[in-house]
């Protein structure tokens, strides 16, 4: 098993405090986001537990997060596999984003406030200045979660986070082959409704974003 997009995705970003599951779990879920694991690529835990030097026990514990997050699949008698990506996944998982975001920033413009505003704005700015499309994909959730939490929903953004894991890894393989990822006036748009408190216009152009990306999408799974 190669181990140098293990070492790679270390040295692009420090060690977070937290349990050592969690810090394994991170270097391999960036390893996948990054290309560097390919779809059925095997992931054996051994290798991972020498190269990281840690016990077996944070490895396993960090690929059933993988597993539970869809990134990893287990093979029986055989291990974990970097998860397949198909346009059906992907189908399924932009209709189940068409029917629940639309829903959150409904709720959340009417609730939306200054705290809301300035967080969406600053994660847009953010959006902005970094050229590193990991750090882009993380700052991406993070606009559009800003733009979900005043709802005050917690098992629909539970829900929408829960997808949002394989969202960011098919948008990660979108950010490699198109550059710009989004067209930069979409967010702007989005938050300029969101501000205006015109909840149905929000919900209107949320929408056409995702399908935007899904079209877009598609087309790079399709080519192979």
């Amino acid at each position: 098993m190669d181990m140098e997009p293990l070492r790679a995705a270390r040295a692009a970003a420090p060690a977070a405090f937290g349990s050592a599951g969690a810090e394994v779990g991170r270097l391999l879920r960036d390893a996948i986001l990054a290309g560097r694991w390919p779809a059925g690529a095997q992931i054996k835990q051994q290798p991972i537990a020498e190269e990281l030097g840690v016990s077996h026990i944070p490895v396993r514990e960090a690929l059933k997060t993988l597993e539970s997050e869809g990134f990893v699949v287990l093979a029986a008698r055989r291990g974990y596999f970097v998860a397949p990506v198909s346009v059906e996944d992907a189908r399924e998982i932009w209709h189940l984003r068409r029917t629940l975001e639309p829903m959150a920033i409904a709720a959340s413009v009417p609730r939306a406030g200054g705290a809301h505003f300035a967080r969406a704005e600053a994660l847009l700015r953010d959006l902005a200045r970094t050229d590193n499309h990991l750090a882009w994909m993380r700052l991406n959730w993070a606009f559009h979660a800003a733009l979900y939490e005043a709802a005050e929903q917690p098992r629909l953004l539970d829900f929408i986070q829960s997808l949002w894991a394989n969202v960011i890894r098919y948008c990660a393989m979108l950010a490699v082959k198109e550059t710009p990822y989004v067209r930069s006036g979409e967010h702007a748009g989005i938050l300029a409704a969101y501000r205006a408190g015109e909840a149905a216009a929000a919900e209107r152009l949320v929408v056409r974003h995702m399908d935007d990306v899904e079209r877009r999408l598609l087309r790079v799974l399709r080519k192979g």
